[in-house]
């Protein structure tokens, strides 16, 4: 319940050293699951009820994982986890023919590499690639085109 009892008529609620969670900041305790009625902040005396009762903590979230789903290519690190509201630098990422033109929150463009992202909340951002596109002759007009890879040559004529 996060309460030390003082004497029969008062409790002290804990302080924020004890009333702690990784990643958010306690907001205080409340008497009802809904948080909607506040019963004190920690350190705070309080009259004890006359029967049992229950408190709960309200707790407002102060860091988020950005995670990268590279879609089958490469990125330069990993998943980073962030104060909401502070910033971090993109990663890039390769995926074998194709071109890297940013990370993706659905359908929404976020930014490209090496660019700053602002952390809301948990989010998996996706890469998404365009084809390279492969080279392309002018044939109208030679007739024939000689390349050379390596020992073989190839001749090809129209």
């Amino acid at each position: 319940m996060g309460m030390n009892r003082g004497n029969n008529r008062e409790i002290v609620f804990k302080d924020q050293e004890h009333a702690s969670r990784e990643g958010y900041r306690f907001l205080g305790w409340y008497k009802d699951e809904g948080l909607t009625v506040f019963a004190g902040n920690a350190g705070e005396k309080h009259y004890a009820p006359q029967q049992d009762a229950s408190y709960y903590a309200a707790w407002e979230k102060t860091e988020a994982t950005v995670a990268f789903d590279a879609d089958g290519g490469e990125m330069e690190g990993g998943d980073i986890t962030a104060k909401i509201g502070g910033t971090i630098a993109l990663p890039s990422c390769t995926k074998e023919g194709y071109e890297f033109v940013g990370w993706y929150d659905g359908d929404i463009c976020v930014g490209q590499a090496g660019e700053d992202y602002t952390v809301a909340d948990d989010v998996t951002l996706k890469a998404h690639y365009v084809r390279k596109e492969a080279p392309t002759w002018n044939t109208s007009k030679r007739k024939s085109w000689r390349c050379a890879t390596g020992k073989t040559s190839i001749r090809l004529t129209c």
